[in-house]
């Protein structure tokens, strides 16, 4: 019984699908997630794996068929038919990878600015706090100094301050701030306070 080519086709694309599938969730080779961010790589190579072995599986497919279906039979010793070209199947072999890369260097990109990438404090390992702006005016009922405050996501209650303590505004207390370099990346830190952010930020008018 002869299988029409198209459903021979579906059914090897089905085939190669679920093997893609089942491969790349159960490939075994990846270390056990010791990190926060372990889980984003981890989706991110078990996204690549699939992809791979689905191309592995239905090139090496397409190239065994060939070989068996279009070999020189015994004794012919005739050229094969002349073809040149077929924009459909050159457009579709083009559009597909082009997708692919696409749509890796996005999640990939995505899981790079959830390690912290682009923000270090947006990573895991960093809790997120608000930074708010805390004015207070001067007796005369002009602007006085102006500090910045952080605030504890979800409370309402102030958990850390930047600046000098309430009362002591405008003393010329200088403002102690350690600065580490990282790649594409600086951390500042307030020892006085504890405060990690990627951006400095100083109160007006202390030094």
């Amino acid at each position: 019984m002869n299988i029409p080519s198209q459903i021979s086709t579906l059914i090897a694309g089905i085939i190669i699908t679920l093997i893609s599938l089942w491969y790349g969730q159960n490939h075994g080779l990846l270390p056990v997630a010791a990190s926060s961010e372990a889980g984003d790589v981890d989706g991110l190579f078990n996204l690549m794996m699939t992809i791979s072995t689905g191309l592995f599986l239905l090139i090496q497919g397409a190239l065994i068929l060939i070989v068996i279906k279009f070999r020189r039979q015994k004794n012919d010793q005739t050229d094969g038919p002349s073809t040149h070209g077929n924009i459909p199947l050159e457009m579709l072999w083009t559009a597909i990878p082009t997708v692919i890369v696409f749509v890796l260097a996005v999640y990939s990109f995505e899981v790079y600015n959830a390690m912290g990438g682009l923000d270090p404090m947006a990573s895991h390992d960093h809790h997120q706090q608000e930074i708010a702006h805390n004015h207070e005016m001067s007796p005369s009922g002009q602007q006085g100094n102006e500090s910045l405050i952080a605030m504890a996501p979800g409370q309402g209650t102030v958990a850390l301050g930047i600046g000098a303590p309430p009362g002591q505004e405008g003393q010329g207390q200088p403002l102690e701030v350690n600065v580490a370099g990282m790649q594409y990346a600086w951390i500042f830190t307030y020892p006085e306070t504890g405060v990690m952010s990627g951006e400095m930020h100083v109160p007006v008018g202390q030094p």
